[in-house]
Order: structure tokens, then sequence, then C-alpha cells
């Protein structure tokens, strides 16, 4: 890899001297002393076992080996230069595309809804978003960017947790009135749980009071779903009781009823994961930047609505 490396770095100045008529010329051009110009070129004629120039006092000439070599590699360095300036250029214009990956329940509850906005403020951009609740490799994937619930595990990725939503037990209006509400946590403890196995919340729950006490206790897990927004499903449909974030239950309209409501669990940390800081993207930069301020004042991370 290193001699392919050199053999480029050799070609490269080799046609610099063609296009500019003289070691000197493209010495100035490139910024390098003349003798380490001619010293390059003739390392590359020995490592080619060929000779590309005629060398005199007055001029240049390339030999028929030479005039094959120049024809096959004179717009090398052209287009490399093109294709650097359209990457610089759609780098500072906020265009070309963002991959980004995220699971169904942060896609549908939190970045469903940024996205629209973010478009709107950078219109070429072109996002390409794909939802999965599996683990994947951002390397290996090609993803610009992760979003993801739980606190950044692998360190060999750049993390920030931007925010941790308020997690409230709630459940469907119709089995409450089939079951009963539980008054305190003991009676909780009778009832249908609903578990959530990606984030952990599967056997004991440690929930906190309004003044800052731990409780831990557990919940009869009668049905268990992946993630939040499978929970949410169940939930809805009267399977039992279950935590979610306080914004899907103030957003229900009421057919989500919080069940004690003076606990709650600060758990769903939401986490964004790129590859490197190194030689960030504008466009990447900006949708980090653009989506903090969106949770900054969004009421996903809100407490919840108590009448």
């Amino acid at each position: 890899m290193k001699r392919s490396l050199n053999h480029l770095k050799r070609v490269a100045i080799f046609t610099t001297i063609v296009d500019n008529g003289s070691f000197t010329a493209a010495a100035t051009k490139l910024s390098m002393h003349r003798s380490k110009v001619s010293e390059q070129v003739a390392q590359l004629e020995q490592d080619l076992g060929v000779r590309l120039l005629q060398r005199s006092t007055r001029k240049l000439v390339l030999t028929v080996d030479g005039e094959k070599l120049y024809q096959k590699t004179k717009d090398l360095l052209p287009q490399a230069h093109v294709a650097l300036e359209s990457l610089r250029s759609a780098n500072a214009d906020f265009q070309g595309s963002l991959k980004i990956t995220t699971t169904h329940s942060l896609a549908q509850w939190v970045l469903g809804p940024f996205l629209c906005e973010f478009t709107r403020v950078y219109p070429e951009l072109k996002i390409n978003l794909e939802i999965s609740d599996n683990t994947v490799d951002l390397l290996d994937g090609g993803y610009d960017l992760a979003l993801r619930g739980g606190s950044p595990k692998d360190s060999s990725y750049v993390g920030q947790q931007l925010c941790t939503l308020p997690m409230y037990l709630a459940a469907h209006s119709s089995y409450l009135s089939r079951y009963g509400t539980p008054n305190n946590l003991e009676e909780l403890s009778e009832h249908n749980g609903i578990s959530i196995s990606q984030i952990g919340l599967i056997n004991q729950l440690k929930l906190t009071d309004l003044q800052g006490k731990f409780y831990s206790i557990s919940l009869r897990n009668k049905h268990q779903t992946q993630s939040p927004l499978g929970a949410s499903m169940m939930i809805e449909q009267g399977l039992g009781i279950g935590l979610l974030p306080a914004y899907i239950i103030n957003e229900s309209k009421g057919k989500l009823l919080p069940v004690l409501p003076e606990y709650h669990l600060d758990f769903l940390t939401i986490s964004l994961l790129y590859p490197s800081r190194h030689a960030l993207p504008a466009r990447t930069r900006a949708f980090i930047d653009e989506f903090k301020q969106y949770l900054s004042s969004n009421p996903i991370v809100s407490s919840l609505e108590v009448e």
C-alpha cells in the first residue's frame, strides 16, 4: 500500500512537470525544492524501469514511454481536485446525505417530528433513515449518527447524553375500570405488568417519589415487549400497567391514565452516537446542534400533567 501511494505521488509530480514545461516551474507549483522534484521522477523511472523524460539544459522531451504514462495519468490531479472541491462545496452548503439509525420508539416519538423541521431549514440535505431496535455497527453500516435510548456503552464511538425522559406508570382507562386503580405500591404488585426488555425494565423497578426517595418494587410481568413503543401499544389496548414517557401519557387525551403519579422513573436517556469527532461534516454538526435545541424546548422531556 505504501509503495502504491509513493507511485501515485511521483506520477502526480511527473504530470505537473509535463504540464508546466520544466522541473523549476513544477517545483514552484508544488511548493517543493527543484532537487526533490528531480529525485522523485528519477525514482519513478527506476521503479518502472523506463526513461520518461529526456532532459537537456534548454528543454524537456517526453519519451515514448513518458508519453504513454502522461496520456493515461494527466487527468489524475484535475479529477482529484474536482472531487475535493465538490465535497467542500457540499459540506459548506449543507448538501449531500445524512445517514441516521434509530429505534422504532424514538423514530415515532422524537426523530420524526424533528426531521420535519430540520429539512425545512436544510432543504438540500438528503436524509437516509434506517429504523432498527437491534444494535448496529456505525462504521460497517456507514452511519453518520445513531439515536438510541440509554447511555452510550461503546467507547469506540463518540457519545452524547442529550436528555432523560421521565417515565411514569400508566394504564388505559378500560384496564382500570376492569381491575381497579392501585392506591399504593403494595397493591401495584398485584396487577398485570408490562415489561420492556430493550431498556432492562423486566423484573425490579426502582421508582423515585416526589421527595427523591427510592423504592424498589416487583411488578408482576404478565406481558413483555421489546421496546417502549410496543409497551405503549399494549397499554393502550388495556393489557396492563407499564412505564411510559410522560409526554405519551399527556398526549393521550385521557385514554392513558397515570397510576401512582407521585412515583416516576428517570431511566430512558436519549443519546447520540457518531463515529468520530475528527473532521465532523458541517451537516452532521448542524444536525447535532439543531437536535439539542429542539429537545431543550420540546414537550417530549416534560413532566407528567396531573389534574
